[in-house]
């Protein structure tokens, strides 16, 4: 039987000290208390660029714009989660993820960021550090690409 999909879009948003936002997830979420850039589905007839600036200041209040290619697209990747259905059969829910890098459309101090009820806390993390944090799984492959990104700017 086949299961469902879903694409989905990540924020990265560094700042001047090449520090990623993480967002830790609250615990009446799925994956509680668990760390990750901010995130989420795209929405029908809505575009990934719509989708990554719209989920960021959804969730953080910051409004963001895409980083045009070939800078901004950090990453894609696909993973599927098995889980049983209440009738025993396998089913799985196989998501897309695109990392986009976003930069802030005008300046902000750090200290700006408001959650939504999503998130329980934030925090600005050099890449280096993030794997210390307990990550959302598919953020763990995006972490290990980043690059320094204020170089130069």
């Amino acid at each position: 039987m086949g299961g469902e999909q879903r694409i989905t879009v990540e924020g990265i948003l560094q700042n001047a000290d090449d520090e990623v936002l993480l967002l830790q997830r609250s615990e009446h979420e799925s994956y509680p208390g668990e760390w990750q850039p901010p995130a989420g589905k795209i929405e029908y007839r809505e575009s990934p660029w719509d989708a990554v600036a719209r989920e960021v200041y959804e969730e953080t209040g910051l409004a963001v714009s895409p980083v045009s290619p070939p800078d901004g697209l950090i990453n894609t990747q696909a993973y599927t989660n098995e889980y049983e259905t209440t009738d025993d059969s396998s089913n799985g829910l196989h998501t897309i993820i695109i990392s986009y890098r976003v930069d802030p459309v005008e300046p902000y101090d750090p200290d700006d960021v408001m959650l939504s009820d999503e998130h329980q806390a934030y925090d600005w993390v050099h890449p280096d550090e993030a794997p210390e944090r307990e990550l959302v799984g598919s953020f763990q492959e995006t972490v290990e690409l980043l690059e320094p990104y204020n170089d130069g700017q």
